[in-house]
């Protein structure tokens, strides 16, 4: 009996620590709250930090900038399916364009997106013999005349530069938009023949196109400063009238300031519905600098 009661005194805060032991072991239960019926249910684990939207160096801020470009190509003038003359039309618009001057007012439309105002004018004057009889607006001149051709192009476009992916864009460097655009060009030409014997009154016309437009636009930002980009856009009627653009440029911003260097394209084509109608191509290098309001 004596043996027995020394144990249990041995074995009692024995038995006493391994409960305490085993209860520091167990798992602290998760937070839970009362459902509907009074049933417990466990919380989520909190979610993980949001990252935050990056805006790089030309987004969110108002801009304008203003551009010079050289390019190069001769537009076309020929008679329409409106034209009763039979004689004919074709002729090149001679000449070098000179430095066509424009520029882009850009204003924030959210985060990465933007409403673009462009404009560009350019003009070119050029020679050529006529190797035949031409009818060239309202004057008719004779085979063999030194014809003298001015020409006058310009365009304005309203777009709306739509970032499409990545979306959200958080910090990517790659930005791809959808270009939904209003489009209008202006372009107005004349034939002169000063040095024939009985010279004709000048030939002198022009022609307004307006049109949608619709195109992609890519940018890569290598750096906090440094990014390339390029945008194609253009809408066209089959047999009727067709506008195109495109430009790819590197640009380096410092301060409020951003150069940027690059080609540019441009297409044209007056309807063939009228009796006249006149269409070209020119492409060339650019230059400019664009000025950040912030």
């Amino acid at each position: 009996m004596k043996l027995f009661l020394n144990s249990t005194l041995f074995l009692c805060p024995l038995f006493v620590g391994l409960s305490s032991g085993l209860a520091q072991q167990q798992p602290a239960p998760a937070p839970s709250s009362q459902g509907p019926g009074g049933q417990q249910t466990t919380q989520p684990p909190p979610l993980p930090p949001k990252v935050p939207e990056v805006l790089r160096q030309d987004e969110g801020d108002a801009s304008l900038d203003g551009l010079a470009w050289l390019p190069v190509g001769q537009p076309k003038f020929n008679k329409g399916q409106a034209t009763t003359s039979t004689v004919a039309s074709n002729a090149t618009l001679q000449g070098r364009a000179k430095l066509a001057w424009g520029g882009n007012l850009r204003i924030p439309a959210g985060a990465h997106s933007a409403f673009r105002l462009s404009y560009f004018d350019t003009h070119a004057t050029g020679n050529f013999i006529a190797g035949t009889d031409l009818t060239l607006w309202s004057s008719g001149y004779n085979a063999g005349d030194y014809i003298s051709t001015t020409y006058r192009l310009r365009s304005f476009g309203l777009s709306y530069d739509f970032l499409t992916w990545p979306y959200p864009a958080r910090n990517r460097r790659f930005r791809l938009k959808t270009l939904w655009q209003f489009q209008y060009a202006s372009v107005k030409s004349t034939f002169d023949a000063p040095l024939s014997a009985n010279p004709p009154s000048p030939g002198m016309g022009s022609r307004s196109i307006y049109l949608p437009g619709l195109g992609l636009g890519v940018t890569e930002y290598l750096s906090n400063n440094f990014r390339v980009e390029a945008l194609g856009s253009g809408f066209a009627i089959p047999g009727h009238a067709g506008l195109a653009n495109g430009e790819a440029d590197i640009a380096y911003k410092f301060g409020r300031l951003e150069l940027r260097v690059g080609g540019k394209i441009f297409y044209f084509k007056s309807s063939p519905q009228a009796d006249f109608y006149m269409k070209g191509l020119l492409a060339g290098g650019f230059a400019g600098l664009r000025f950040y309001m912030h």
